[in-house]
């Protein structure tokens, strides 16, 4: 068809210049470039450069893959046979993608590419394929005063690592759908309490309470030894909070954590505290 005499041609034209194509990509190696930067004003952020052909092509194969198993590709493949029933042409729903006021409409290529960046580098991160930083993989970090989350007029907003001021509701839609690091930070930015998403315990925070407990059960009245097996025990159950946290955590013997589960029973710990299959009881 005609819409292929032009890649048709340039083939040719490859074919006969094998050397004009090699400079073509040395060229475009030289200038690559990314740019990564916050647009005036903050709404958003901008992309600008060159990619070279190796860079160009992995991104075009991330961007297809991905675009093929985007959630939201069914929802526009029904907008565009709604807006067809309707009697509207290609290019008409083109148009109307391109708008923003047209909330049904189906999304532009454009915006699926956006998309499709995004899920990819989500996906990426989520495979901890980048590596270790500081003996963690690289992730999203974000600081937010309880005055913020609970919407209080004049809080300072939340701010990311890359020391940009982040909305509320994409901070609370993170903190819906993602694995979790709580940290709390006190007077002086000093970190007083963790918590996570993950179900157990991690071996520094069981290394934490066994130095606060000295290796031994918490229960009032054990006399087991250091030597025993301790077992990090969910106050509130985690299926009920979904998180992990070391002042919701009692080290306890096999013995104490199945009088709790099993047996029914109500226990006090050394500090006082007691707690059952339910939670803490005080």
């Amino acid at each position: 068809g005609p819409g292929q005499l032009p890649g048709a041609l340039g083939l040719l034209v490859d074919a006969l210049l094998p050397l004009h194509l090699e400079d073509n990509a040395d060229r475009a190696h030289r200038d690559r470039g990314f740019t990564l930067a916050r647009k005036h004003g903050g709404a958003g952020w901008t992309v600008s450069g060159d990619l070279d052909d190796e860079c160009g092509e992995l991104l075009h194969v991330v961007l297809t893959a991905q675009r093929a198993t985007d959630p939201d590709a069914p929802l526009d493949t029904a907008s565009w046979a709604a807006h067809r029933a309707t009697g509207l042409d290609t290019d008409d729903i083109r148009d109307l993608a391109g708008s923003a006021g047209s909330a049904d409409a189906p999304r532009s290529r454009r915006q699926q590419n956006h998309d499709a960046l995004k899920l990819a580098l989500r996906r990426l991160l989520d495979s901890a394929a980048l590596g270790l930083r500081g003996k963690a993989a690289p992730h999203l970090a974000v600081t937010v005063s309880l005055d913020t989350l609970h919407q209080v007029t004049g809080a300072l907003p939340a701010v990311s690592d890359s020391g940009h001021t982040l909305p509320l509701s994409l901070v609370r839609s993170w903190m819906c759908d993602s694995y979790v690091t709580r940290f709390v930070l006190g007077r002086g930015h000093r970190v007083v309490e963790t918590s996570h998403t993950e179900r157990t315990a991690t071996a520094h925070e069981r290394r934490i309470k066994h130095l606060e407990t000295g290796g031994q059960c918490e229960g009032a009245g054990c006399t087991r030894g250091p030597d025993t097996p301790l077992v990090p025990h969910h106050v509130t159950a985690w299926a009920l909070c979904g998180t992990t946290a070391l002042r919701d955590t009692a080290m306890l013997c096999p013995s104490h954590h199945h009088d709790v589960h099993s047996g029914g029973a109500t226990i006090r710990l050394k500090n006082g505290r007691r707690l059952n299959a339910t939670g803490w009881v005080d």
